[in-house]
Protein backbone atom coordinates (compact mmCIF):
# COMPACT_ATOMS: atom_id res chain seq x y z
CA UNK A 1 0.00 0.00 0.00
CA UNK A 2 0.81 3.28 -0.74
CA UNK A 3 1.38 5.65 2.53
CA UNK A 4 2.55 9.74 2.52
CA UNK A 5 3.23 9.24 6.20
CA UNK A 6 3.40 6.13 8.73
CA UNK A 7 4.68 6.17 12.70
CA UNK A 8 5.83 3.86 15.14
CA UNK A 9 3.08 2.93 17.99
CA UNK A 10 3.45 2.07 21.80
CA UNK A 11 2.08 -1.75 21.14
CA UNK A 12 5.00 -2.03 18.44
CA UNK A 13 7.54 -0.92 21.15
CA UNK A 14 6.78 -3.97 24.08
CA UNK A 15 8.84 -6.54 22.74
CA UNK A 16 12.22 -6.30 21.45
CA UNK A 17 12.02 -8.67 18.55
CA UNK A 18 8.91 -6.69 17.01
CA UNK A 19 10.55 -3.09 17.05
CA UNK A 20 13.66 -4.81 15.42
CA UNK A 21 11.24 -6.00 12.79
CA UNK A 22 9.87 -2.68 12.34
CA UNK A 23 13.03 -1.26 11.86
CA UNK A 24 14.40 -3.34 9.55
CA UNK A 25 11.57 -3.90 7.43
CA UNK A 26 8.53 -1.35 7.64
CA UNK A 27 11.09 1.64 8.27
CA UNK A 28 13.45 0.29 5.62
CA UNK A 29 10.65 0.06 2.89
CA UNK A 30 8.56 3.39 3.85
CA UNK A 31 12.17 5.37 4.33
CA UNK A 32 11.42 8.80 4.66
CA UNK A 33 7.68 8.42 4.74
CA UNK A 34 8.31 6.13 8.03
CA UNK A 35 8.48 8.97 11.01
CA UNK A 36 9.60 8.17 14.71
CA UNK A 37 10.55 11.22 16.33
CA UNK A 38 10.75 10.09 19.90
CA UNK A 39 12.04 6.78 19.57
CA UNK A 40 15.27 5.80 19.60
CA UNK A 41 16.65 1.80 19.56
CA UNK A 42 20.15 0.48 20.72
CA UNK A 43 21.74 -0.50 17.87
CA UNK A 44 25.78 -1.46 18.31
CA UNK A 45 26.13 0.90 21.59
CA UNK A 46 24.23 3.47 20.00
CA UNK A 47 21.03 5.13 20.31
CA UNK A 48 19.28 5.70 17.35
CA UNK A 49 16.26 6.59 15.32
CA UNK A 50 14.09 4.07 14.04
CA UNK A 51 12.60 6.09 11.01
CA UNK A 52 13.20 9.42 9.91
CA UNK A 53 12.80 12.51 12.76
CA UNK A 54 10.63 14.57 10.61
CA UNK A 55 9.29 15.38 7.46
CA UNK A 56 8.57 18.48 5.38
CA UNK A 57 6.28 18.27 2.61
CA UNK A 58 5.33 20.23 -0.70
CA UNK A 59 1.93 19.50 -2.01
CA UNK A 60 1.28 19.71 -5.92
CA UNK A 61 -0.98 22.65 -4.91
CA UNK A 62 1.77 23.92 -3.04
CA UNK A 63 0.79 23.73 0.78
CA UNK A 64 3.84 23.33 2.74
CA UNK A 65 3.35 20.37 5.56
CA UNK A 66 5.44 19.38 8.47
CA UNK A 67 4.59 16.04 9.77
CA UNK A 68 6.24 14.53 13.17
CA UNK A 69 5.94 10.63 14.69
CA UNK A 70 5.25 10.85 18.03
CA UNK A 71 4.81 8.00 20.60
CA UNK A 72 3.43 8.60 24.13
CA UNK A 73 6.10 7.32 27.49
CA UNK A 74 3.60 6.05 29.32
CA UNK A 75 4.61 1.97 28.71
CA UNK A 76 7.12 -0.17 29.62
CA UNK A 77 9.03 -0.92 26.93
CA UNK A 78 12.51 -2.93 26.65
CA UNK A 79 15.76 -1.79 28.00
CA UNK A 80 16.94 -1.72 24.19
CA UNK A 81 13.63 1.14 23.73
CA UNK A 82 14.14 4.43 24.32
CA UNK A 83 10.98 7.50 23.93
CA UNK A 84 12.02 10.66 24.68
CA UNK A 85 9.80 13.02 26.58
CA UNK A 86 9.03 16.52 24.67
CA UNK A 87 11.38 18.09 27.38
CA UNK A 88 14.63 16.46 25.58
CA UNK A 89 13.25 16.96 22.11
CA UNK A 90 12.26 20.61 21.92
CA UNK A 91 16.18 20.94 22.72
CA UNK A 92 17.48 19.04 20.42
CA UNK A 93 19.11 20.84 16.89
CA UNK A 94 16.66 18.48 14.64
CA UNK A 95 13.61 19.52 16.34
CA UNK A 96 14.92 23.41 16.79
CA UNK A 97 15.73 23.20 12.76
CA UNK A 98 12.06 22.04 11.57
CA UNK A 99 10.33 24.39 13.55
CA UNK A 100 11.90 27.11 12.19
CA UNK A 101 10.98 25.81 8.55
CA UNK A 102 7.99 27.95 7.00
CA UNK A 103 5.06 25.86 6.81
CA UNK A 104 1.27 25.94 6.10
CA UNK A 105 0.32 23.09 8.37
Amino acid sequence: MDYDLLTIGNNDLYNASVTERIQWDIADYYTERYLTSNVLVERDDKNISIGEKYRYITTKHGLRIMAFGFTLQDFKAPATVHVQGYEDIIEQEWFKDAMNQTVDL
